[in-house]
């Protein structure tokens, strides 16, 4: 079961943001701003603090606070501009909306579900960063496959600036495929 935090908890964790963070979030809610009633970024980000105080928005732990309040910041904003919208279309002949069909692509992932998306991304992103740290002590010759693999080398290319023929460069590939296994089970 999800459990959710605690409005301390939320203050908390706002109060012990970094400043990396608080610039990200920061830059979040100005490219969100957009056709919405608040007037500055720091509106958008107290509103999502508020809601998420309030209880109307609620923060799962195993979340990074961070991301939950990105993600809630884009969602108060979408849901704002969803009101304007609304009161607009009120303002169309009944005529019009009886023949509107709702588009299969208009639809938009959850705030939670795109969190949650982006924690998974973190996770992956540090074990590969791990599974790196270990290869560069005890396999620099994998460890430099990894990164030409995450620069999306070819494999030629990859071949010739290694100086290994095609049976080394597979074998290091299995190296490194097993790193990121045995790092992902730590």
């Amino acid at each position: 079961m999800t459990q959710h935090a605690t409005p301390q908890e939320i203050m908390d964790a706002f109060a012990n943001l970094s400043d990396r963070e608080r610039r990200v979030i920061h830059a979040i809610a100005r490219k969100h701003l957009g056709g919405t009633r608040f007037s500055e970024p720091l509106d958008l980000v107290h509103e999502a603090l508020f809601l998420s105080v309030e209880g109307r928005r609620k923060w799962p732990l195993d979340i990074d606070f961070a991301i939950f309040l990105s993600m809630t910041i884009r969602s108060v904003a979408y849901a704002d501009r969803t009101v304007s919208e609304n009161a607009m279309a009120a303002r169309v002949p009944v005529e019009d909306v009886l023949e509107w069909s709702i588009a299969p692509h208009a639809s938009h992932p959850s705030a939670e579900s795109c969190a949650q998306q982006a924690q998974e991304f973190r996770l992956a992103w540090s074990t590969v960063a791990s599974a790196r740290g270990r290869l560069a002590e005890r396999d620099p010759l994998a460890a430099r496959v990894l990164d030409g693999f995450m620069n999306e080398a070819p494999a030629a290319e990859l071949r010739r600036e290694l100086g290994i023929c095609a049976a080394e460069l597979d074998a290091a590939r299995k190296r490194v495929l097993r790193a990121l296994r045995n790092t992902a089970r730590l």
